[in-house]
C-alpha cells in the first residue's frame, strides 16, 4: 500500500495512529527509503511529530527481543 491509500483509509485520528504503528512494526526503517516512506505516511496521516516518535518507540519496544 502507498502512504496515500493508507491515509485515505484512516477515518479517525485513532485509526491514523494505529496505521502508523502497524507500519512502524512492519518496517524496520533502517534505510533512508524506509524512513522516508514512514515520514511520508506520518505526514499524510497528519500525525504530530511527537506522536510519531512515541509510536515508533512503542514499535521498537514491541519488536525488541526479550532478555
Amino acid at each position: 500500500d502507498t502512504p496515500d491509500s493508507l491515509a485515505a483509509a484512516a477515518r479517525t485520528p485513532e485509526m491514523a495512529a494505529e496505521a502508523y504503528l502497524a507500519a512502524s512494526l512492519a518496517i524496520d526503517a533502517d534505510t533512508p527509503s524506509e524512513k522516508a516512506w514512514l515520514d511520508e505516511l506520518g505526514a499524510k496521516l497528519k500525525l504530530a511529530p511527537e506522536l510519531r516518535r512515541g509510536l515508533e518507540a512503542a514499535a521498537r519496544m514491541t519488536a525488541a527481543p526479550a532478555v
